[in-house]
């Protein structure tokens, strides 16, 4: 019996070729990517077999067998990395204006990031009564918030053929944000003298869409915990200072631009 030449070539086709790499997010499962690990293994498990045995009628040139090997190792990590590069978050610096600061966002894995902003809260607003008659306020506070992402619709995006670059996804959040403020935060409580801390803790839908020509839409929008100093009068009519606390609403609207190195 002649020896069998054409084997290195049959289990070739067991491994996709470059050009039947999976590209549709919708079937880049668990299954597709451990689909990597499996063909590694029928190599490495079959091709030394394959020589160990003098009188195998099966035979291959020590030079036939590293390329083979060579080939399935090369072709099973790039569908692996095809599959695992397209949803990763990125690391984002954004300025904004509406709500002036500074951002970053860091991924921490996929599909999660941890997102910090420095900024100058923004507060307005016009009012009419029959005293005062049209009033209206802007003011800027400094503020610090802090919140963990989760984004969620990659897959939707992609299939819709929409830009999921620089985290372009929806998103739940857990937020912790502080603003420094004299401001009252409701009309039973006096303005303070001097700026103090209001914390606020809470949960947000939102969706973030960072676009080519470095625009950033932010939105978020949910509810939380106030909590806070505030003065009011007392039973004898002393200005007195207290702890108080209330539901809110949670969340952020940020116009601006990412500064990353474009790619």
């Amino acid at each position: 019996m002649q020896p069998l030449e054409k084997a290195p070539v049959l289990l070739y086709h067991l491994l996709p070729s470059p050009g039947s790499c999976p590209t549709n997010h919708s079937i880049l499962n668990s299954s597709t990517r451990s689909r990597s690990y499996v063909y590694l293994s029928v190599a490495a498990a079959i091709v030394p077999k394959l020589n160990t045995k003098k009188n195998a009628t099966l035979y291959f040139p020590m030079n036939v067998n590293y390329l083979s090997l060579f080939l399935f190792l090369h072709i099973s990590i790039v569908c692996f990395s095809q599959a695992n590069r397209r949803s990763e978050t990125t690391d984002i610096t954004k300025a904004t204006f509406f709500n002036p600061g500074i951002s970053y966002e860091k991924a921490i894995a996929r599909s999660q990031s941890l997102y910090a902003q420095a900024f100058m809260n923004t507060a307005f607003g016009i009012g009419y009564s029959s005293s005062l008659g049209n009033t209206s306020f802007i003011y800027f506070d400094p503020a610090l918030t802090v919140q963990y992402r989760y984004y969620y619709n990659y897959a939707k995006r992609e299939a819709r053929e929409k830009r999921t670059a620089m985290n372009s996804l929806n998103y739940v959040c857990s937020i912790l944000q502080t603003v420094f403020s004299k401001e009252s935060i409701a009309d039973s409580y006096y303005r303070e003298t001097k700026r103090r801390a209001i914390h606020t803790f809470g949960l947000a839908w939102g969706f973030q869409r960072n676009y080519k020509n470095r625009f950033s839409l932010d939105l978020s929008l949910g509810g939380g915990y106030l909590y806070t100093k505030a003065t009011t009068l007392n039973d004898m009519g002393q200005f007195i200072s207290k702890n108080v606390g209330r539901f809110t609403t949670a969340g952020q609207f940020n116009l601006g631009f990412w500064l990353n190195k474009k790619k």
